[in-house]
């Protein structure tokens, strides 16, 4: 059996070119299910202890981890997992993406975190609800404009920490360079927040989006990996699995 660790789309198109092939697709938070079709997934969010019996129980040969490139702790305890348990393990690392000449870079959440404590104006962030509470720490008298999935329990969330309707956008992408070019027009934002998530998660369009308008990107990055293409990768899993 082979298990996926999904939660991006990545994860749909790599079990439909499975096929047949004995598979299951595992995500961490009901988010996930806007990326997938199929019926061979279930929501299971684990640590590490409950990764190996996860293995042991479904007979596990092969893992490959296509969680989203933020989700750190989820990929290690897979990794680790895999090593106790003696089956491989198989990342996918997406490209990081160009910067632009306005783009100001941050190796982590902490560092942007600070850098908005004395920054002043509009910032429309794009970073999900996860770390909104932190986000909303350093606001201060500027305003913050949060998009986030249209899913009730983070509309919620960002209800229950006190944030105006007015300053939350619930919608899903993928979303073009001209869209992300009219929300940040219509929110008149002075900069705007993103995680280096790859060509997949957009990162290149809000950039450009904020090239094209003369306002800041603030970008939260992540380690260079090496990295190929979605393609080469499912190709060679699908040769190794055929072995």
């Amino acid at each position: 059996m082979i298990w996926i660790i999904g939660g991006t789309s990545e994860g749909d198109c790599f079990s439909k070119r499975l096929g047949d092939t004995p598979h299951i697709i595992t995500l961490g938070t009901r988010e996930g299910l806007n990326y997938y079709s199929g019926a061979n997934y279930q929501f299971k969010r684990m640590d590490f202890d409950e990764m190996k019996e996860f293995i042991r129980e479904k007979n596990i040969h092969i893992v490959i981890d296509l969680t989203h490139p933020f989700a750190v702790n989820v990929s290690h305890n897979a990794k680790k997992a895999c090593k106790d348990e003696g089956i491989d393990y198989y990342c996918f690392e997406r490209n990081v993406t160009e910067f632009g000449k306005n783009t100001i870079k941050f190796c982590t959440y902490e560092e942007c975190f600070a850098f908005l404590t004395e920054y002043s104006g509009t910032v429309f962030l794009t970073t999900g609800s996860n770390r909104v509470e932190d986000f909303e720490k350093v606001r201060g008298d500027n305003r913050f404009v949060y998009r986030v999935l249209p899913m009730i329990d983070s509309v919620t969330k960002l209800n229950n920490l006190g944030i105006h309707m007015k300053d939350i956008v619930a919608m899903v992408g993928p979303y073009t360079k001209e869209l992300d070019m009219e929300l940040y027009r219509f929110f008149g934002a002075d900069g705007v927040v993103m995680k280096d998530s790859g060509e997949a998660g957009g990162t290149d369009k809000k950039i450009e989006a904020c090239e094209a308008l003369g306002i800041k990107s603030f970008v939260i990055t992540r380690k260079k990996e090496s990295c190929i293409n979605f393609n080469e990768f499912i190709n060679k899993m699908l040769k190794i699995i055929s072995n």
